[in-house]
């Protein structure tokens, strides 16, 4: 029974917790500045990378979960965009409600635009954070986008 038990654990475990898990890629904000070296050592290798033109080297990652573009300069990351989908409202709720509270902790600006949608500041970014119904898929989607600014 215990070996059972321990099976079905090792099966559904990473189902029950894999919102959980990618429910950090909504801070894509993070990044903004950062090198296109230390995006590929948080995401990994990208799906596709478009690296030709140096003001404007794309890096592309999609899964079944979320899609996430950062756009970059030799300054570094300066537009990252999201998109994160959920199985639930109330999932992705907690998703954006756990980034938001980071952010406090974080000392930025939270300006709530209405009950689905949200603009963070930060020292040298703004982000908009929205949440919609996809009612196609039957799945919650939250949209990310983050802009450097300033110096």
């Amino acid at each position: 029974m215990k070996r059972v038990v321990y099976v079905l654990s090792l099966i559904f475990l990473p189902l029950l917790t894999r919102e959980a898990l990618f429910a950090q890629d909504i801070a894509v904000c993070k990044l903004i500045g950062k090198s296109n070296s230390e995006v590929i050592k948080k995401y990994g290798k990208p799906i596709h990378q478009d690296l030709s033109n140096p003001d404007m080297q794309c890096l592309f990652y999609q899964t079944n979960d979320y899609r996430l573009v950062f756009v970059s300069n030799k300054e570094g990351v300066y537009q990252a965009e999201g998109e994160l989908k959920y199985s639930s409202k109330g999932n992705a709720g907690k998703a954006i409600s756990g980034f938001l509270s980071d952010c406090l902790s974080d000392s930025l600006r939270i300006d709530t635009v209405n009950a689905d949608e949200y603009n963070v500041t930060g020292k040298n970014f703004k982000m908009n954070i929205s949440l919609f119904e996809n009612k196609l898929s039957n799945k919650y989607e939250v949209r990310v986008k983050a802009n450097r600014y300033g110096g």
